[in-house]
C-alpha cells in the first residue's frame, strides 16, 4: 500500500512539473576554473553558454562519450546535492548522460527503470548496470576511480 502511494505520488508530481515551463540555465567558469550555473545571464550573451536539458542533446561526441561510459547522472531542480554531483562531474570531465527527472514523464519512467524505486534519494548515479542513490562523495569518487576517471571535488 505505501508503495503503491509512493508511485501515485511521484507520478503526479511528474504530470505536475510538465506544465511548468523550463528556465534557461547558464554556465560559466569563474578566473579560477570554478564552474557555476544560474538561471540568469551573469555576463555579456556572448559569455554565456545555455546548458541544454540534457548535457548530450546535439554534441554527437559528448553523447558518443557518455554511452561509451554508461555513466548516467539522474538529478532534479534545485536539488543542492544534485548540483554538487553535477559539478563533480563536470570539474572532472566525466562524460555522462544527465536526466532531469523535474520536468520530464519520460525521465522519470527511465529513474524508475534504473532504480526500481520511486523513493530513491537524489542524485542517483548510474555507472553500468550498478546504481548509486544519493550523494556520497567518497562512494562517488571510488566508483568513478574504478570506472577508469580519477576524480577530485571541485575547488570552491
Amino acid at each position: 500500500m505505501k508503495n503503491s502511494i509512493s508511485a501515485l505520488a511521484l507520478v503526479c508530481f511528474a504530470a505536475s512539473c510538465l506544465a511548468a515551463q523550463a528556465a534557461a540555465v547558464y554556465q560559466w567558469r569563474d578566473d579560477a576554473g570554478n564552474l557555476h550555473y544560474s538561471d540568469r545571464p551573469i555576463f555579456p550573451q556572448n559569455t554565456q553558454r545555455a546548458i541544454k536539458a540534457n548535457v548530450t542533446d546535439g554534441r554527437s561526441a559528448s553523447a558518443a562519450a557518455a554511452a561509451k561510459s554508461g555513466i548516467r547522472l539522474f538529478v532534479v531542480d534545485n536539488c543542492p546535492p544534485c548540483v554538487s554531483a553535477r559539478e563533480l562531474l563536470d570539474s572532472n570531465k566525466v562524460p555522462y548522460e544527465l536526466h532531469s527527472i523535474t520536468n520530464s514523464q519520460q525521465e522519470v519512467l527511465t529513474f524508475y527503470k534504473t532504480t526500481n524505486d520511486t523513493n530513491s534519494p537524489l542524485p542517483v548515479l548510474a555507472v553500468g548496470t550498478d546504481v548509486y542513490k544519493g550523494w556520497d562523495l567518497t562512494l562517488w569518487q571510488a566508483v568513478l576511480d574504478k570506472a577508469g576517471y580519477h576524480v577530485v571535488p571541485p575547488a570552491h
